[in-house]
């Protein structure tokens, strides 16, 4: 049933306006998140890149798969049977799975491998590293990235945890979502990845055509 904000079950009253309330939070959330997909578009297109495909929650976590909550596997594979498969993926998800990656250490090893794997080996894969304001398995999480390169040779890490941890007012009261600004400094920050993973597909193509394939790096960035 509907609790409190302590926790216990809410009076009857309470239960009657939970619904509205928590469509009206809902609302709010999903046109914040149109306004910061339609700015992410703009600052994408602004930067010669497209056509431009934005879902929303397409995908919370990297594997794991509910109603309410598609994975990264999911919007991967949904996107293909749209006709959407692009050379090169940029992936900035990961913080839905920090509990279990606190849980079981090689909880992070295996979900980057799966989605590494339905993406294939032929295209090229940029993967955006996480920070939370407050404690967390995050370091964990970036760590198996680090680890996922030498098994993954498509696979680029983008240090974004170095620029946020810089900028902490970027951040919400619960440390992982981003205020309006922070959320706007991001999309600059995806979209400037999005070139650089786009010249690193192009540089390796290039050259795997006579040598062997450029070698994995991690890529720092400034927002802007």
């Amino acid at each position: 049933g509907v609790r409190d904000r302590h926790g216990l079950p809410a009076a009857a009253g309470e239960q009657r306006h939970a619904a509205p309330l928590r469509r009206r939070v809902l609302d709010q959330a999903h046109q914040r998140v149109q306004q910061l997909g339609s700015h992410l578009r703009r600052t994408v297109k602004a930067r010669g890149l497209g056509p431009v495909r934005c879902d929303i929650q397409s995908a919370r976590s990297l594997v794991r798969y509910s109603k309410n909550w598609p994975s990264t596997l999911w919007g991967i594979r949904y996107a293909r049977k749209q006709g959407f498969d692009p050379s090169s993926f940029l992936l900035a998800v990961g913080h839905n799975d920090l509990y279990f990656v606190r849980r079981d250490k090689d909880a992070a090893r295996r979900m980057i491998d799966r989605v590494l794997t339905e993406i294939g080996p032929d295209h090229t894969v940029g993967f955006l590293t996480l920070f939370c304001a407050h404690k967390s398995s995050a370091p964990k999480f970036n760590a198996a990235l680090e680890e996922a390169t030498h098994r993954w040779p498509n696979l680029h890490v983008f240090d974004w945890a170095s620029v946020a941890q810089k900028h902490l007012k970027w951040h919400g009261w619960d440390g992982v979502h981003y205020t309006m600004h922070g959320a706007r400094m991001r999309n600059y920050y995806l979209a400037d990845s999005m070139v650089e993973l786009t010249r690193i597909h192009d540089a390796t193509t290039t050259t795997s055509t006579t040598t062997s394939p450029t070698s994995t790096t991690t890529t720092t960035l400034s927002p802007g």
